[in-house]
């Protein structure tokens, strides 16, 4: 184990009363007879607003609003003058730390010159001005690093880098992240609140939103089974990472971003950007020598690097997802919100390494890849469960692996992997697998020669 080290309602809700004593969450089935052409909202994670002391509002309120500032508070800043000083060396000029300190000597000079020998400059120097740029609440999330290291047993002699190696990685507050999101005005009527079911005149369900979809009720079901949660809104993490090359005028460059969004804004909005998808943080991306690349040791340890560094970097929902806790809105209301994990977005090779399985496996089944219409059961946390009370920890950790969802109460990185569209569909399906047919069929039904006319011809079209 690798222990971190850190250095430094909807747009229109529900509004009918509910009889707890009558409606239990475990009735709300999916398979329930639906009247046609009706949107259902969820009955207990309806997300009615709130003040702030978590007072449920009366249908109809208008919202509490926050305080407004004073036109003349510019704090941290003294006053405007200070705030404009800040602003001009640091943001529009980026000027260096030597020049800082020289044009602040200059400034304070001119005072003396004056007969203000009392009066100090705005700023005493360049670390005086960084320290006041730092504490400026406004603005992007601030961000925040750890640092992770190899912490098994080191041979004394060849020992690889990577075991000596200390790993640098970078992250950005989760929850201020999704709290900005959640409170941003342009999302204002392009949001989801509570989960809701959709149906057409034939009585089908029609999905077109996250919050549209099975998952979303579902997970709404078992929170709600808590009493406390009751008039929540569910906010659902969606999370994505993917290794990177950038090759312009970088030196080919391998970066591993880790995005965050989540499921309540609306799909158009998100897939436009707006804001609605954020860069959370950058891993660590362990590096050796070919000669160790295949080397169990290295192989476990990239795969706890990277679950050490998720569990980490999620620590602060947490609490969000056993508590609601109150958050603002898009619609200016406040409101009881509760996180869960929803879909992660990788790859296949990413997959295989958030699901703690060898390439070629399944990560949602226990199927073996050479056998894939034999039965077998899906992979769980139970599962692991069951494994952690026969197995020493120690075991369990090298011989198979544990998913840093483990260690959250309301994620399950097995039920979550959503299909890869690009690498599995588009070029696992129609180009590595179709096309591969295809070209074998023609070299076999015409010979070489003939098969490549042909498939030129192919191209051509």
């Amino acid at each position: 184990m690798h222990s971190p080290h850190v250095q430094n309602q909807p747009e229109t809700f529900n509004e009918q009363p509910k009889d707890e004593q009558e409606i239990q969450p475990d009735q709300l089935l999916d398979d329930q007879p639906q009247a046609q052409g009706e949107i259902e909202y969820h009955l207990f994670l309806d997300g009615r607003p709130c003040d702030e002391n978590g007072n449920l509002l009366p249908p109809g309120a208008k919202p509490v609003l926050p305080e407004a500032l004073s036109a003349n508070d510019w704090s941290p800043y003294r006053d405007r003058i200070e705030f404009e000083t800040a602003e001009v060396l640091y943001k529009k000029i980026q000027m260096s730390a030597g020049d800082i300190d020289a044009l602040l000597d200059l400034w304070r000079a001119s005072f003396i010159k004056c007969g203000l020998v009392d009066q100090n400059t705005r700023f005493a120097n360049k670390d005086d001005l960084y320290w006041m740029v730092d504490s400026t609440s406004a603005g992007d999330v601030p961000w925040e690093s750890f640092l992770l290291s190899y912490n098994g047993e080191i041979p004394k002699e060849n020992a690889p880098g990577w075991m000596r190696q200390e790993f640098d990685v970078w992250f950005k507050n989760p929850r201020t992240i999704i709290q900005n999101m959640l409170s941003n005005q342009v999302f204002s009527g392009k949001t989801n609140f509570v989960p809701y079911q959709k149906f057409n005149d034939k009585g089908e369900q029609e999905y077109k939103d996250f919050m549209s979809g099975k998952w979303a009720w579902k997970q709404a079901d078992k929170i709600s089974t808590d009493p406390t949660t009751y008039s929540s809104s569910f906010v659902p993490v969606i999370l994505g990472s993917d290794k990177t090359t950038v090759s312009v005028a970088t030196g080919q460059n391998e970066y591993y971003p880790l995005y965050i969004a989540v499921g309540n804004v609306h799909n158009n909005v998100r897939r436009a950007h707006r804001n609605a998808v954020a860069l959370l943080g950058f891993l660590a991306i362990p590096k050796t020598d070919k000669k160790y690349a295949n080397d169990p040791k290295f192989r476990r340890f990239s795969t706890q690097l990277f679950h050490t560094s998720m569990s980490h970097i999620l620590q602060g929902l947490k609490p969000g997802m056993l508590v609601p806790e109150i958050v603002r809105c898009a619609d200016m209301h406040l409101r009881h919100v509760i996180y869960g994990i929803g879909p992660y977005i990788a790859n296949y090779p990413e997959q295989a390494l958030l699901a703690c399985i060898i390439q070629g496996w399944c990560a949602r089944c226990i199927v073996l890849p050479n056998n894939l219409n034999g039965e077998g059961g899906q992979h769980s946390h139970d599962h692991t469960e069951v494994l952690a009370d026969f197995l020493d920890p120690h075991v369990l950790q090298d011989q198979y692996g544990i998913p840093f969802t483990h260690d959250f109460p309301r994620a399950d990185i097995h039920k979550i992997l959503a299909p890869d569209l690009l690498h599995q569909v588009i070029k696992g399906t129609f180009k590595d697998h179709l096309v591969t047919w295809v070209e074998n069929y023609l070299n076999l039904m015409y010979g070489k020669k003939r098969a490549e006319e042909i498939s030129d011809d192919i191209d051509r079209q």
